[in-house]
């Protein structure tokens, strides 16, 4: 039931309730969240975020949020009225500090509210808590919570464009809130592990988390990027770990790895999907695992023209890869085992640096490779074939329209050559995807032709995405991959989408 309001004029009837509120409790059934459903406008008392000041710095890799040393430091609530009333207003502090009545906000009123503890009292992991005192029962009614994630949680400051974020508060009333509702959102999926394994590798939750610390607006010019200069925050904050910069259609995209930024900018207009859409959001989502290390798995589908002499169709990611966020945040959201065991290796350290550098300790992405990947032919009968010749070539660039896509010559030489032993198996070991070659010319994936014996010729693809699930899942000296040869794609013949890697 909604709380009702106190007036100015009946303050004086209840100064002994009101002189008792630090001892009342919390109304039995009160809301912890200010919606009905995620998505809708609030109309409660909210806490729009947390900040809590001084913040260590991050700036060389490996450097990572945690704990402030020493001194003292502050814990910041900001609080906003969203009721269209006067409401008597207090916070929940958890085990650090007593709960603390802040008297009223007037409708439409925000208000900062602080208290100073030593670092070792930061309330870490736990919910704070928004409540406003009902004369109806005389209790105090929880309106809102935000919880103060722990020590190790990336730090985000808000870079929001005006009308960006006025967009934003008229549609949910405060912009800051529904961002808020995002990441916990993110952080549910990040729970998630239904998800099918990978090479072997099974999806574990996702130990990261996000909290908003600092929200700062910039203008840009309507309808133009002309003169537009990136806010100064967006090149440097220290004393945060990821900056967003939330600008519907504007010029900033995607991540920014030198910067540890993201331009979140997302507009689909043939599509009716806008910044605050399932798209929008999950593009938003796309880029916040891009900043914990994770590639864009669709630069390892084979492109149209990419195997001329054996097909001109594209070959798309099996699953469960192309059902994968890190494929496309256009589809419901599912975030695997591998995209998991990537962001987990990079855990608590917000400056991971690029996950294609070999010499960078977070660079998996040729790293994770097993020492040999051995090729197991089988018939539709799960019967080894022995004896048949084994050719494998890694992708290289070829000049195609979209430059991240690779592909292989019809007439490259191949990069080795082997026939099945008695079990229907060849190993391919040394640099097979050519990791230690400028970056440029390292391979997403391998391709695999085999032949029947009688002219006959069949290719499938294997994935550095399969390959450094297979590592993961602890196949780091060897790697055994199934194929089928019924299930393989005959040379010349038509692609299907969705065909290879499905073992």
């Amino acid at each position: 039931m909604k709380a009702t309001q106190f007036s100015r004029g009946s303050v004086a009837l209840l100064a002994l309730a009101l002189s008792l509120l630090a001892s009342l409790a919390i109304a039995p059934g009160a809301s912890a969240q200010v919606s009905a459903a995620r998505g809708q406008r609030y109309d409660d008392l909210i806490i729009e975020y947390l900040a809590l000041e001084p913040q260590v710095e991050v700036r060389e890799i490996g450097d990572g949020p945690r704990r402030p040393e020493g001194g003292e430091v502050s814990l910041t609530a900001f609080l906003f009225n969203l009721r269209s009333s006067e409401v008597y207003a207090a916070i929940d502090w958890g085990t650090a500090a007593a709960r603390q009545e802040i008297g009223y906000l007037q409708p439409g009123e925000s208000k900062a509210v602080t208290i100073a503890l030593a670092p070792e009292a930061i309330p870490y992991n736990q919910p704070i808590r928004a409540l406003v005192y009902n004369a109806e029962v005389h209790k105090l009614e929880e309106t809102d919570q935000a919880t103060l994630h722990s020590e190790k949680a990336m730090r985000v400051a808000l870079l929001v464009e005006r009308r960006t974020w006025d967009a934003g508060n008229k549609r949910f009333g405060s912009f800051t809130r529904a961002m808020r509702d995002s990441l916990e959102a993110l952080h549910e999926l990040f729970e998630r592990t239904e998800a099918p394994a990978e090479a072997g590798l099974r999806r574990a939750p996702i130990v990261d988390r996000f909290r908003i610390e600092r929200v700062e607006l910039f203008d840009r010019p309507a309808d133009s990027a002309a003169g537009f200069e990136r806010p100064a925050l967006f090149d440097d904050h220290p004393k945060y770990d990821v900056v967003i910069a939330c600008d519907e259609k504007g010029p900033l995209a995607g991540f920014w790895l030198e910067q540890y930024s993201i331009g979140h900018n997302f507009h689909a207009a043939e599509q009716g999907k806008d910044l605050w859409s399932d798209w929008g959001e999950q593009a938003l989502w796309h880029e916040l695992m891009h900043f914990r290390g994770v590639p864009d798995y669709y630069i390892y589908a084979v492109s149209a023209g990419a195997l001329p002499g054996r097909t001109d169709e594209a070959i798309d990611l099996s699953e469960p890869f192309r059902g994968d966020l890190m494929n496309s945040a256009c589809q419901p959201p599912r975030l695997g085992a591998l995209a998991a065991a990537i962001a987990n290796s990079k855990a608590g350290v917000s400056r991971v640096g690029a996950c294609e550098d070999t010499a960078n300790p977070y660079g998996h992405q040729w790293n994770w490779l097993p020492a040999t990947l051995v090729v197991e032919l089988k018939d539709a009968a799960g019967r080894p074939l022995a004896g048949r010749r084994v050719t494998w070539y890694r992708s290289l660039p070829m000049g195609l329209e979209n430059t991240q896509f690779q592909g292989v010559a019809a007439d490259r030489s191949p990069d080795g050559r082997a026939v099945t032993d008695a079990a229907g198996r060849v190993a391919i070991s040394g640099d097979y995807l050519g990791a230690s070659a400028e970056q440029p010319q390292r391979s997403y994936w391998l391709l695999v032709e085999a032949e029947d014996g009688s002219g006959g010729r069949r290719i499938d693809i294997v994935t550095g995405l399969w390959l450094n699930a297979a590592w993961a899942a602890g196949s780091k000296d060897e790697a055994v991959r199934p194929l089928l040869w019924d299930e393989m794609r005959e040379v010349g013949a038509g692609a299907a989408d969705g065909a290879g890697e499905t073992r």
